[in-house]
């Protein structure tokens, strides 16, 4: 549970930043800076754990999905999300929109790995949907 109240903050803070940042460079420049910056805790965190040598356990199709997750997520992903906060006054605002991201995860389940909707899910998403909506009022 510690992890997830961890990264309900680190989450929660980071709009405030991407805010703060997209006001003063172009959003491509801002990526690639972000991008180093986890490049570079990356590698630390590696070298700290002793963790390399795990590296090579990795199939080529778990590399190949990780990589297309880290251009969408990483890479494009962030990019319009940081466009969004240039051009969009209110930083909350797009922070709640882009939360509705799960909606988008379940459909995808759904249809790729033939997961099945339940009624949990369901009302979940429906709430997602009026959170949303009822933040943005």
């Amino acid at each position: 549970m510690l992890y997830v109240i961890l990264t309900i903050f680190f989450w929660g803070i980071t709009p405030v930043l991407d805010k703060l940042a997209a006001v003063q460079t172009d959003a491509t420049v801002a990526v690639f800076i972000r991008t180093a910056f986890i490049a570079v805790i990356s590698v630390l965190a590696l070298s700290y754990t002793g963790k390399w040598s795990l590296i090579g356990n990795v199939t080529p199709r778990t590399a190949l999905y990780l990589g297309v997750s880290g251009i969408l997520a990483g890479c494009v992903g962030v990019f319009t999300y940081l466009r969004a906060m240039q051009v969009v006054q209110d930083a909350g605002k797009v922070a709640v929109m882009t939360s509705v991201y799960p909606l988008v995860a379940l459909v995808c389940t759904v249809y790729f790995l033939q997961e099945k909707i339940t009624t949990a899910k369901l009302a979940g998403s429906v709430l997602i949907t009026a959170g949303v909506v009822l933040l943005n009022l």
